[in-house]
């Protein structure tokens, strides 16, 4: 189960950063933090930054 909810985060996350890029998301929506992906930590640290930043833009 929790493997089933990381990997939905982390699909609703490249979805959101795609539709971000586009310059197609609609206004008001939450959108991912540009720093995400520029911080060099492991991968198991990266799921936990990833969800408090989506939960921060909510």
């Amino acid at each position: 189960m929790t493997l089933f909810v990381i990997s939905f985060l982390i699909g609703c996350l490249s979805v959101m950063t795609v539709r971000g890029k586009r310059g197609n998301w609609p206004p008001g929506m939450p959108v991912t933090r540009p720093e995400v992906g520029t911080v060099p930590i492991r991968p198991g640290d990266r799921v936990v930054i990833v969800t408090h930043s989506v939960i921060q833009a909510l």
